[in-house]
């Protein structure tokens, strides 16, 4: 017997092949470009990494869903490292979204860090 999590990366893997097939066809049949790094940026990261992490953190609870989240960030940091560069606007976009995604999620955990340890008590 499977478990819910093996049935969601099973699924997220067909995702990625279908979605390959469908751009393969789209470069052939319209002669569309896709040998673009945002493009293999977002179809790898966000659609076999950071999708079933996400999901799985907001349905699943046999990990914290921080930890899944803290993956997921980390991850395509990582990621948009690897497909990203200097030398197009595309792969600095790449990294800037990398880059945005971790500051925005340790702005998270700076606030709610902030929250959670007292820093709403006031001085007297």
């Amino acid at each position: 017997m499977s478990s819910r999590e093996d049935r969601v990366i099973v699924a997220t893997i067909a995702l990625f092949v279908l979605s390959l097939l469908i751009l393969s066809y789209a470069e052939y049949a319209f002669a569309v470009d896709i040998d673009r790094p945002i493009v293999a940026y977002l179809l790898f990261a966000g659609v076999a990494v950071v999708g079933p992490q996400l999901y799985l953190a907001a349905t699943s609870d046999d990990v914290p869903s921080r930890t899944r989240v803290r993956f997921a960030v980390l991850a395509s940091l990582v990621l948009a490292i690897v497909f990203g560069g200097t030398s197009t606007w595309e792969e600095r976009l790449v990294v800037a979204i990398g880059v945005g995604g971790y500051v925005a999620y340790v702005g998270y955990e700076a606030v709610a860090g902030y929250r959670s340890g007292g820093g709403s008590a006031r001085a007297e």
